[in-house]
């Protein structure tokens, strides 16, 4: 895996991982994207990521559509197994129809164009992030919702009147609304996402 280094001072802003077998595109997104405040790293092939992957947490992935040995849809849906969460962004400069609409089946997030629209990149990389965050938040509340029923269980089992176990559920229960509007934002964000798709 490499890493392009940069003179800025990286904001820590999200961990992305390249795939593209172009070493030029890899060094021209890993500086641009380490100078806009990202962790970038570069990979120049599908295996190789999904190598990556298992041992590094990665907030995004930007993958080349066409690759040799493994192309870009193939990585998407073979990360997939390895974190759900990730975000993929399919990149390509052979762009045609079909293959944006099997690529936002297979679960990408967005397509972008080569040669880049730097903006636009940018534009879709946060709007991602913030869709990463969201699903980690509906994981976060999933987690939350089970704990407050197996304490609700205890409770009623051990120590129905214990003011402790009151106040714990009163907190959990507030938990459980900022989540939920959490959820709402992240539903609404999936459905912008997809019109924006159409478009």
């Amino acid at each position: 895996m490499d890493q392009v280094a940069s003179s800025n001072t990286t904001a820590n802003r999200g961990r992305i991982l390249i795939v593209d077998n172009d070493p030029n595109i890899l060094a021209l997104l890993c500086e641009y994207l380490l100078s806009e405040g990202y962790e970038a790293y570069g990979c120049p092939s599908g295996r190789e990521a999904l190598e990556v992957l298992q041992g590094t947490r990665f907030d995004l992935m930007l993958v080349d559509l066409i690759m040799p040995g493994m192309n870009g849809a193939e990585v998407l849906k073979a990360s997939a197994g390895i974190d759900p969460s990730l975000i993929g962004i399919i990149i390509t400069g052979h762009g045609t129809i079909k293959s944006a609409v099997e690529t936002m089946k297979m679960g990408a997030f967005d397509y972008i164009l080569k040669p880049f629209n730097f903006p636009e990149l940018l534009c879709s990389i946060s709007r991602a992030l913030e869709m990463r965050r969201l699903r980690e938040s509906e994981a976060k509340y999933r987690v939350i919702t089970r704990q407050l029923k197996e304490r609700v269980a205890e409770l009623e089992k051990f120590c129905d009147k214990a003011v402790h176990w009151e106040f714990q559920k009163k907190d959990m229960r507030e938990e459980i609304e900022k989540l939920r509007e959490e959820l709402k934002n992240f539903k609404a964000l999936e459905m912008q996402s997809f019109y924006h798709d159409l478009q």
